[in-house]
């Protein structure tokens, strides 16, 4: 069953999926229009890799933010939550997913090129690393870390053991 492997869903998941849509064969349908229009109307920001929505990405080209400081994350998700804090006004560089050799996420499948040729063009002036509290965001925090070092730029990262966003705005408000 792809569903499994496509979606990254478990066994029982992909059987439910699978059933409701031999009953009910209408959400084919509603799936498929669900599908075109992400696949016609949101894309991957190539400056920074957060979604945009007919091409246009909300943080790079807005002159309201503070284009030097930059939040590093793991997905998307990840800038929504921090975001409903309303205390970072930088830009963000998503990583596509925290390093796990196990599973074969590697650094040379996630966005550090990209990184890079952003920290060269000097803007930046500020990473705060806003990646999991687990091993697999430990890893890429050290990694982020020794990958940041040969730049001219301050390096933070979020609290571990309190709740993120309370952490952030204390962050901010130094």
């Amino acid at each position: 069953m792809e569903l499994k492997t496509i979606l990254g869903v478990g066994k029982k998941t992909a059987e439910r999926i699978f059933n409701k849509l031999i009953i009910k064969p209408s959400l084919l349908q509603t799936l498929e229009h669900v599908f075109n229009e992400i696949k016609n109307n949101y894309h991957q920001c190539p400056i920074c890799s957060t979604l945009m929505q007919n091409n246009v990405c909300l943080f790079c080209h807005n002159d309201l933010r503070d284009q030097t400081k930059l939040c590093v994350v793991s997905n998307f998700f990840d800038i929504i939550k921090i975001e409903a804090t309303k205390v970072f006004n930088g830009v963000y560089h998503v990583l596509n997913g925290e390093i796990n050799v196990k599973n074969g996420i590697t650094p040379d499948k996630m966005t550090f090129p990209v990184l890079e040729s952003r920290m060269n063009d000097k803007i930046i002036k500020e990473v705060i690393i806003a990646v999991g509290a687990t091993f697999e965001g430990e890893v890429t925090a050290q990694y982020l870390k020794t990958f940041l070092q040969s730049f001219d730029i301050k390096i933070s990262r979020l609290a571990q053991g309190i709740p993120n966003w309370w952490f952030f705005r204390l962050l901010l408000m130094r």
